[in-house]
């Protein structure tokens, strides 16, 4: 076998442990939906009454020491091998002749919007020592950027500073027993639950036969804090590949990808909903999970929608999982499927998923090819994956499944999700893009609103664009970020876009470039070879303005890509179509009535509960305009008269609280407290608090 050339660099897996030594120091339609037929495909036959959830309760939750004082991330450095990235489809040839129908094949002349800023993200040191892919993945909030890797997460302001990090995953663990501890496996996700102002941060954990994943909700807006962490256990034979979120009203919804423990044969999906309400107050909470494989193992590569701005679904709207199929996949006929996810938390055993393992809805779209990446050799990716400059090896487009994200956005007079995944648009080319769409009325009769695959044709070569994601803004206008790469370019960063109003079935803004990679990832260097890219990237939508885009991905740069070291970017960029959203914001102080300040007292307003700093001061996230009740309350105190708060787009309200001593109750011992981020919009504010929205919950520590 081939040794990796630098001794600080190994190869690491989050999925199966077989480790190897490194030993040396060389070398455009509207389409209608239509009902769902019977079971189609590789079906296993079981009975349709054996598809009923399972409900599972976290074997262990706990409150984490504050994030920013886990402190760096420990040595990472591994020698586990990786195997390559276990498909949800078999690869197959890409017809003859084989022409994209729905293919954009020139950019147009719109000039889109500049990067706004972009900085350098956590690197493989930082990471994981060693591995690869880095499963890149972030998300914005008001006023940070939390990114994470295989196997750490760090946390930025909105300018780009590091405020912490590069912790190991698994330290938010720390104050629990058992599997979340003891394992920093990876596949990471990180989502900012815009409804509750929180962050949930996530990764599985598989040491043989024993299958967790591991999710932390924090306990306040401030990632650098402390979190609700909690252990769920799924499983002792089934190995849950490639878990991704979306957030929904009522649940973070999961999506796995089931394999036999061994890794070599596909088990069917897995849906699963965690509940979201109880693990907001930091309580024991349950999850419920679907196990598709025992009605079809046919489908596979789905999504859970995330919700998208702050216009809730319609009331009891159930989450949607998707998937998309060519005609090969599941004949006759290239389709979407949509699957309505009912969670029932009173009654678990009356949740609901699908039709007896069937979508809700079967939608045509245009037919597509998938990529067929063919390894020979020492698993060198030969043929059919993507090209790149600087060295023979190609790389990974991962053309099975939709890449992450599945947005959601609710605009009022319709409701879209929008999903991409990698296709070839020309067999004669190999050329790849981005295909992409935009569905509406996903809880009725869901349409294909529009369609179209980003493939255009330059003038000396062929740009391929792969490892997308894709969301849109408060007005409608949509983007897509992903990574380019061809024979005579290295892999780079850009992202393409559209207006509301453009012309329907294009990216009618344009391609813009976030950032240039400088060096080709050298697959050769690992032992055994591997091109594995991604495994996913990550873009998404300011809460503050609702119109900002935020991305990040993988890239390599001249001095490190000899070594096979990948490192991160994140950027951001924004139309200026974009009206942004509406908010205020409610400070102000809590004392007692001699006008001492009260430390961690609470202040709610509506369904949102702020917490006083050491200063006594509190300050909320920026919030719809409008009226509400604030209340304040601290342990040892009597609570306060409610007041009345109006807050108005783009200021500041000010409501301050004197509590008066209930000497019956002792006051807790203090515990100082860091000062809160400031808040970036409104402008900067001395001092603020820090903001918990606990949905129906208020939640007193």
């Amino acid at each position: 076998m081939r040794n990796n050339t630098n001794p600080q660099s190994g190869f690491f897996s989050p999925r199966i442990f077989l480790a190897f030594a490194l030993c040396s120091v060389g070398a455009s339609l509207a389409m209608l939906s239509f009902a769902a037929p019977a079971s189609s495909g590789r079906s296993n036959k079981r009975a349709a009454n054996t598809f009923r959830p399972l409900v599972i309760k976290s074997m262990a939750n706990g409150v984490s020491r504050p994030l920013r004082d886990l402190g760096p991330s420990q040595s990472t450095q591994r020698t586990e091998v990786e195997t390559e990235l276990r498909r949800v489809r078999p690869d197959v040839p890409v017809p003859a002749n084989f022409i994209d129908s729905v293919v954009q094949s020139s950019l147009a002349t719109t000039t889109i919007p500049t990067p706004t800023l972009t900085f350098e993200g956590m690197n493989q040191a930082e990471g994981c020592g060693g591995c690869i892919p880095p499963d890149t993945n972030g998300a914005v909030g008001p006023r940070q950027f939390v990114q994470m890797v295989n196997s750490a997460v760090s946390v930025y302001d909105k300018a780009g500073t590091r405020l912490m990090g590069p912790i190991a995953i698994n330290a938010l663990w720390n104050n629990l027993p058992g599997t979340c501890k003891a394992n920093n496996s990876g596949d990471p996700v990180v989502v900012y639950d815009q409804l509750a102002d929180r962050w949930m941060l996530s990764q599985f954990a598989v040491p043989a036969n024993n299958y967790h994943e591991c999710i932390a909700v924090s306990k306040t807006p401030d990632a650098t804090g402390e979190y609700y962490v909690y252990d769920f256990p799924l499983s002792t034979t089934v190995f849950h590949d490639y878990p991704h979120f979306g957030i929904w009203p009522d649940g973070y919804y999961m999506s796995t990808h089931q394999f036999n423990a061994a890794g070599t044969a596909f088990l069917g999906a897995g849906a699963f909903a965690f509940e979201r309400p109880r693990m907001l107050a930091g309580l024991p909470a349950q999850m419920i999970y679907f196990n598709m494989g025992n009605g079809n193992t046919s489908f596979g590569g789905q999504l859970p929608a995330s919700l998208d701005g702050f216009t809730l679904p319609p009331a009891g709207a159930p989450n949607y999982f998707a998937q998309i199929d060519n005609a090969a996949d599941i004949p006759p006929a290239a389709a979407l499927r949509i699957w309505k996810f009912h969670v029932d938390w009173n009654v678990p055993a009356s949740s609901t998923f699908g039709i007896a393992t069937q979508p809700n809805s079967i939608v045509p779209v245009a037919d597509f090819a998938r990529p067929s990446c063919s390894v020979g050799g020492q698993r060198a990716y030969v043929a059919g994956c993507i090209p790149q400059a600087g060295d023979p090896s190609q790389l990974d487009p991962i053309g099975d499944r939709l890449m992450y994200r599945l947005a959601y956005r609710n605009f009022g007079d319709h409701e879209s999700l929008v999903m991409t995944h990698t296709v070839v648009s020309n067999s004669t080319t190999g050329q790849m893009g981005p295909r992409w769409y935009e569905v509406r009325d996903p809880g009725g009769s869901p349409v294909i609103f529009q369609q179209s695959t980003l493939a255009p044709t330059g003038p000396t070569d062929l740009l391929y664009r792969w490892m997308g994601s894709i969301a849109m803004d408060n007005g409608g206008n949509l983007a897509i970020g992903y990574s380019t790469s061809s024979n005579v370019d290295f892999p780079a960063i850009a992202y393409a876009g559209r207006l509301a109003g453009d012309p329907l079935n294009t990216l009618g803004q344009g391609e813009a470039q976030m950032w240039a990679g400088t060096g080709p990832m050298r697959g050769e260097l690992f032992a055994p070879q591997t091109g594995r890219w991604g495994d996913y990237s990550d873009l998404t939508v300011d809460p503050v303005d609702d119109c900002t885009f935020w991305y990040t991905t993988e890239y390599f740069d001249a001095t490190d890509a000899p070594t096979g070291a990948w490192h991160t970017r994140v950027g951001s960029f924004k139309f200026s179509q974009c009206t942004p959203r509406a908010v205020g914001t409610l400070r102000g102080t809590v004392t007692d009535t001699t006008g001492n300040p009260i430390a961690g007292a609470t202040v709610s307003a509506g369904s949102y509960t702020a917490v006083t700093n050491g200063s006594g001061i509190y300050q909320f996230s920026p919030q719809a305009p409008g009226a509400y009740t604030a209340t304040a309350s601290a342990i040892g105190y009597f609570a306060s008269s409610p007041a009345a708060v109006t807050l108005t787009n783009g200021n500041v309200t000010t409501q301050d609280f004197a509590l008066a001593r209930n000497v019956a109750q002792p006051t807790p011992t203090p515990v100082p407290l860091p000062t809160p981020l400031q808040s970036v919009n409104p402008p900067v504010l001395n001092d603020p608090g820090t903001t918990i929205n606990t949905g129906n919950y208020n939640v007193t520590w």
